[in-house]
């Protein structure tokens, strides 16, 4: 036996994303999924590649990165909701409201045909405290083309 041992071969890479940073970007979705973490964790997952960014700290387009929002924690729906608003207003061209938003519609984002891939989205990140006072990267998504219903 080598130096790797058995276990290698039951060893998986990393897919650990590249994660946004404080900036406004201007970003084409490329696939909405739900995945699993190492820890068996749940995530709803935004893969998205930069178009445009503006600010000292943002990321560089071309670049492809990951927003993800963990199923469980108290912000996952209202974030998850708040993306979604934005994306199907743009994608479909038509401004929705979050109440125009549920369950079919959050499933289907994550279904095979990929609805929102190709959907280019603003995406402002701002960093804030947290309640117990950790750092924390807060997503703003918006349409582009569509000004969201009220």
């Amino acid at each position: 036996m080598g130096i790797f041992g058995s276990d290698f071969n039951k060893a998986t890479s990393t897919k650990g994303g590249v994660y946004f940073t404080e900036g406004i970007y201007e970003v084409e979705v490329l696939k909405v999924q739900m995945i699993k973490s190492r820890k068996n964790e749940s995530f709803f997952c935004v893969s998205t590649k930069i178009a445009k960014a503006e600010g000292a700290k943002a990321l560089a387009p071309g670049m492809e990165v990951s927003w993800m929002a963990k199923v469980g924690t108290d912000m996952f729906m209202p974030n998850t909701k708040q993306f979604l608003t934005a994306a199907y207003s743009e994608a479909l061209e038509t401004p929705h409201t979050e109440d125009q938003i549920g369950e079919a519609e959050a499933e289907a984002s994550v279904g095979e045909e990929n609805p929102l891939g190709g959907t280019y989205l603003r995406l402002t990140v701002i960093p804030i405290k947290t309640r117990a006072g950790k750092d924390f990267s807060k997503h703003v998504w918006a349409p582009i083309k569509v000004k969201l219903a009220s």
